[in-house]
C-alpha cells in the first residue's frame, strides 16, 4: 500500500501537471484564434488597399475616397454580398474596425475631404488638398476574447467602448452595443497603426 505522504505527493504532482497542460491548451487555442483573426484582418486591409489603387487608374488627381459610404470601414461593412468584413460580429456591430490614414508624401499633412473619406483618421476635414502622390496607410483593429488588438509595441491605437445603457424617455432605457473606435495615436506619429497594416504611395496611373 501507499502511505499518506506518498498519496499527497502523487496528487500534488498530478494536479500541477494538469494545470500546466490546461494552460498550454488554452494558450494554443488563443494563438490559433489570433492567427485566424490576423489573416482575416490582413485580407480586409488588402481588399481596401487594392480598391484604392484601382480607383486611381486613369484619374487626374489621386484620391483615397471610398466608392460609396462615408468611410472605408462603412464601405467594407456594407459589402455583405462580397463577404463584408472577415471577422465575426459581436452585439449589433462588428468587432473589426478599418482605419485609413491619407497624407502627403512626406507624411507631414493630412488629406482634405476631396482626397479621403469623411470618417477616416484625422482626414476629411478642412480645405481640399492637391497632394500627389498620397501616402496611404490601411490599418485594421479588432477585438478577440475581451482583448483589443491593434496598435504599436507602446500601446493600443484602437479603443473599445463597452455596451452602455442610456435613457430614451420616461421609464425607458436602451442598450447601446459596444464599439471599436480609432485612436488615440499612442506613439504620436500621425498614423493609426496595427499588427494588420499596409502602407504605400498612391498616384494616378
Amino acid at each position: 500500500g501507499f502511505t499518506l505522504v506518498e498519496i499527497i505527493l502523487g496528487a500534488t504532482i498530478m494536479s500541477l501537471t494538469i494545470v500546466a497542460l490546461l494552460g498550454a491548451f488554452f494558450g494554443q487555442s488563443y494563438l490559433n484564434l489570433h492567427a485566424r483573426s490576423l489573416a482575416g484582418a490582413m485580407n480586409d486591409a488588402t481588399r481596401v488597399m487594392e480598391l484604392i489603387r484601382q480607383r486611381n487608374v486613369g484619374c487626374t488627381r489621386p484620391t483615397a475616397q471610398p466608392p460609396t459610404e462615408t468611410s472605408w470601414d462603412a464601405w467594407l461593412a456594407a459589402q455583405a454580398g462580397a463577404g463584408g468584413k472577415s471577422l465575426p460580429a459581436v452585439d449589433a456591430q462588428s468587432l473589426e474596425r478599418v482605419a485609413v490614414t491619407c497624407q502627403n508624401e512626406a507624411g507631414t499633412a493630412y488629406c482634405g475631404p476631396n482626397q479621403v473619406g469623411g470618417g477616416e483618421w484625422a482626414g476629411g476635414t478642412g480645405a481640399d488638398t492637391t497632394f500627389d502622390p498620397l501616402r496611404i496607410t490601411v490599418s485594421v483593429g479588432w477585438r478577440t476574447q475581451q482583448r483589443t488588438v491593434g496598435g504599436t509595441a507602446v500601446a493600443a491605437e484602437f479603443t473599445y467602448q463597452p455596451p452602455t445603457t442610456v435613457g430614451c424617455g420616461k421609464g425607458c432605457t436602451q442598450q447601446l452595443p459596444g464599439r471599436l473606435d480609432v485612436g488615440p495615436d499612442a506613439d504620436a506619429d500621425g498614423v493609426v497603426e496595427s499588427q494588420a497594416m499596409l502602407t504605400t504611395l498612391v498616384t494616378c496611373r
